[in-house]
């Protein structure tokens, strides 16, 4: 934009950068403020009828200097909004927030998590004694597609590295290039994305909460209330068919029966909770398995299942693996994702956290700041897993 079309109030701010010898143009504070470094000018009234003027928003001046210096080729926006954070000045709070994310936690705990990888695979029973497979080397996982739209970048594990290797302690299956899934697949693999969609359409399928009931009902098959169904399938208008295509997502369920309403014909009988997801009782045969042997039963039940913080879950399976991907294994594909995205797409990577304009900034920074509490628990329960 040239700087004859500048507002009153961006012609004040650049007559000030120039006054500090600082070469700033319109063009660059309309770039900061679409990533939230720049805070929108304020209007006051003239008086009297004579309408309005714009003027800086307090601390803008000071701002506008510093941006104008530390600008250079190669430091992205985010770098900018920490070092103008750290230095004290009237940082957009978004900005402040979104950038201390993106170091805090997207590079930390990715490789905090890599280095934990080399915990669990050192605390694994299979890896024989003496033996160095515990020293992991590689990521281990890919991507494709860097300039699609976010949800649809593919992402596969190589033939070698940490992923391949942790993935095969944890018995969590892998996918090569010629089968790579988006990663909106692997983010809805995460229990706690469930409310944070990447995209949200009749495609997603989310992790299934699993309560065990054997030691309460009587009964002679495996039986379990199984939690967290969309509302897409819970207040359907053909419930059976639609559950029976949501549950072709979870091999793990194989063999399950709904529990049934009364009515002719008899439909899946669900308890849809306030957000108008849903459970539904559902039942497995246990052939071989005395009457009255709860714990019996539920140990088969739990060989379905996956540990996700304490407690069971049935997951998806993503392409065409015939198992659940291990949480664990979620959470490393994803931040890995996340990670060299913004490595080596920053100027997109900048968009995506853009409160103000993305559908995907409020998902990211949930998703970031859950990982800050919720991985390391998962690490732990990994290891006990494998030893």
């Amino acid at each position: 934009m040239p700087r004859g079309t500048a507002s009153a109030a961006d012609q004040q701010l650049l007559a000030h950068a120039d006054a500090a010898s600082v070469r700033v143009t319109a063009s660059q504070m309309a770039r900061w403020r679409a990533h939230g470094l720049l805070p929108a000018n304020a209007r006051r009234a003239l008086g009297r009828g004579k309408g309005s003027t714009s003027i800086p928003a307090g601390g803008a001046d000071e701002l506008v200097v510093f941006l104008g210096r530390q600008a250079r080729a190669g430091r992205r926006p985010h770098d900018l909004a920490l070092l103008a954070f750290d230095a004290g000045l009237a940082v957009p709070e978004p900005a402040a927030l979104a950038a201390t994310i993106r170091r805090v936690t997207l590079k930390m705990i990715f490789y905090g998590l890599s280095q934990a990888g080399r915990a669990i695979a050192a605390a694994a029973a299979s890896v024989p004694a003496g033996s160095q497979d515990w020293q992991l080397r590689g990521h281990g996982v890919s991507q494709i597609g860097w300039g699609a739209n976010l949800p649809d970048i593919t992402v596969h594990a190589t033939k070698t590295g940490s992923f391949v290797s942790l993935s095969k302690l944890l018995d969590s299956p892998t996918w090569r290039e010629p089968d790579a899934v988006p990663l909106t697949a692997l983010w809805n693999c995460i229990p706690d994305t469930r409310h944070l969609p990447l995209r949200d359409d009749l495609h997603r399928r989310t992790p299934l909460l699993v309560v065990p009931e054997n030691d309460v009902r009587q009964h002679p098959m495996i039986i379990s209330t199984v939690a967290y169904l969309p509302q897409t399938v819970v207040s359907s208008a053909h419930p059976a068919e639609d559950l029976a295509t949501y549950m072709t997502a979870f091999p793990d369920a194989d063999g399950y029966l709904p529990a049934l309403t009364g009515d002719t014909p008899p439909r899946p009988n669900f308890n849809p909770h306030r957000d108008g997801w849903g459970e539904l009782v559902m039942m497995w045969s246990a052939p071989g398995v005395p009457d009255g042997d709860a714990a019996e039963r539920d140990r088969l039940l739990l060989t379905r299942t996956r540990q996700y913080d304490g407690q069971p879950y049935l997951m998806p399976a993503v392409g065409a693996n015939m198992r659940g991907v291990h949480p664990l294994m979620s959470w490393w594909a994803v931040l890995h994702t996340l990670s060299m995205f913004a490595r080596y797409e920053p100027s997109e990577w900048a968009g995506c956290i853009a409160v103000n304009s993305s559908p995907f900034a409020v998902p990211i920074e949930e998703l970031l700041t859950t990982a800050i509490n919720v991985v390391p628990r998962l690490i732990s329960e990994a290891i006990d897993e494998v030893s």
